[in-house]
């Protein structure tokens, strides 16, 4: 990054003055045309105290900041103009500041005169006090020369603008001792004159730098901004496990982000599979994942073949001769629709809303007790309870649910996977993908009351949870998980009979 402050080219003198002569811009006392270069389309910033500038500015044109204050040329009459012990003299709004250097001004004389040579103040300063103060009230508008003489000979002068009204002069020693470094370092205020700048591009680095302008045009400020770092460029690899499980968005393959951006990633299972889980970059079991980019990433979709269904594959209830599906998931064989067998001398076992096409499409509704046959509670794998099922099959427990829900990828995809592909309200229907065909049968109470066929499926386990409830899973329409659940041991709910 370049900045150069040169001095007033014609071109730039031009610009100005055909600026002021057209009274584009409102001109003060104190007014400072600053003309400007920039080599990308810009905005330049000036600041100082509570005053902001701002200019937008067309790559390559020159265009002018107009400040409202720069700081009064001076000129040194001993031919020394600009050099590090020369005086600072600043006017912001009747407030003058002179910074004399303590070895050629110690004992300053200090007079202001009109243009027309009549004084309006004369007072001197010395550097061995403290806080030298010159005011003079009631100034009248105009243009003074303020002249200051050292003792050894040592005189500067400069023209400056009052615009009416008190006028204070203060006065302070000891400007050789301030480096241009150190004036870098202080904070920009109308006292020491100078303006904190900042050229900011789109695509470009922002640069800063404190400009001391003068009253009147000063010389073009000719600013070459450095490129911003390209972000680093990274890629992301994406594949597909086994390949005809299922695709992958974006596609197999590598994929060029840069450094920061979140690449969203999803998996789609090919019909006969399941997406499992994602390896690499995320771990994550869900099929749609988010991807940071900051670094070079590898990330699989990992999908599993369905156990498929045999069609035809029936048992029959030898109690009442009704026949049932049957479906091997994993290393269980599950029923593949729920028990609809009526018990002999009991009331307790009872069609949704009493009706026999309820009992023939959903199966009948039970309570734990007489599921369980009477048997006590089982965490055990097989339970070993018989209860309400045929011989053979027995009531699962608890841990026999969560093995299933475990096998066909977790509870929280598992009511997706294990509801019936209809029959589910709000198009709430399930993939099947194992044959287990649950559905929505709901629940009754033990006053004889019913809710919710259609909309949720609730089956008992063999495990209770205390004295007065016992361990279900429960399935809905809304929702891909299966929940595990205990309610009282009164309530009537479907049951699911796994093989011995």
């Amino acid at each position: 990054m370049r900045a150069f402050g040169g001095f007033k080219t014609m071109a730039a003198a031009t610009l100005a003055v055909s600026m002021l002569a057209a009274g584009a811009f409102a001109q003060g006392a104190n007014t400072a045309y600053v003309p400007f270069v920039v080599n990308a389309d810009a905005t330049v910033t000036a600041v100082q105290d509570a005053d902001t500038v701002t200019k937008s500015m067309t790559a390559h044109v020159q265009d002018v900041l107009i400040l409202p204050r720069g700081v009064t040329s001076v000129w040194n009459t001993g031919g020394a103009r600009g050099r590090l012990n020369a005086p600072v003299i600043t006017n912001s709004r009747g407030n003058i500041t002179l910074r004399l250097p303590t070895q050629s001004y110690q004992n300053a004389e200090i007079a202001l005169h009109s243009v027309n040579g009549k004084r309006v103040l004369r007072a001197k300063a010395a550097a061995v006090e403290v806080g030298n103060a010159i005011s003079r009230r009631n100034v009248a508008p105009g243009v003074y020369m303020l002249s200051v003489k050292g003792a050894n000979g040592s005189a500067v002068t400069t023209r400056l603008t009052h615009e009416g009204g008190n006028l204070n002069i203060s006065v302070a020693f000891g400007a050789e001792s301030v480096s241009p470094e150190r004036r870098l370092e202080k904070k920009t205020t109308a006292e020491d004159g100078n303006w904190e700048i900042t050229v900011a591009a789109e695509g470009y680095i922002t640069y800063k730098y404190q400009l001391r302008p003068v009253v009147g045009i000063n010389g073009v400020q000719i600013i070459n901004l450095d490129p911003a770092p390209q972000a680093q460029p990274y890629t992301l690899t994406v594949s597909a496990t086994p390949s005809a499980g299922g695709t992958v968005s974006p596609a197999v393959g590598a994929h060029t982000y840069g450094a920061g951006e979140l690449v969203t990633v999803t998996a789609t299972a090919n019909s006969g599979y399941t997406f499992k889980n994602w390896t690499g970059a995320s771990t994550s079991t869900s099929a749609a994942v988010n991807v940071m980019i900051d670094g070079n990433k590898t990330l699989t979709a990992n999908f599993q073949q369905n156990d498929t269904p045999q069609p035809g594959n029936t048992f029959v209830d030898s109690r009442d001769g009704k026949t049932y599906k049957k479906v091997t998931i994993g290393t269980q064989t599950w029923m593949g629709e729920n028990l609809n067998y009526d018990v002999p001398n009991v009331t307790s076992d009872v069609c949704y809303n009493n009706s026999a096409d309820s009992c023939a499409k959903y199966g009948r509704l039970y309570n734990w007790a007489t599921a369980m046959g009477g048997a006590s509670s089982s965490s055990l794998s097989p339970s070993g309870v018989q209860g309400v099922c045929p011989a053979g099959w027995h009531i699962p427990s608890d841990a026999e649910w969560t093995t299933l829900t475990d096998f066909v990828g977790g509870a929280a995809t598992a009511g997706t996977k294990l509801k019936a592909t209809s029959g589910w309200n709000n198009n709430g229907n399930g993939t099947d993908n194992y044959g287990f065909s649950a559905l929505p049968g709901g629940y009754g109470y033990s006053d004889g009351s019913f809710n919710n066929a259609g909309d949720h499926g609730d089956w008992w386990s063999a495990t209770e949870f205390n004295a007065s409830n016992a361990w279900d899973r429960r399935m809905l329409y809304y929702d891909v998980n299966v929940y595990w659940n205990y309610h009282d041991k009164s309530n009537l709910f479907s049951v699911r009979c796994a093989q011995d």
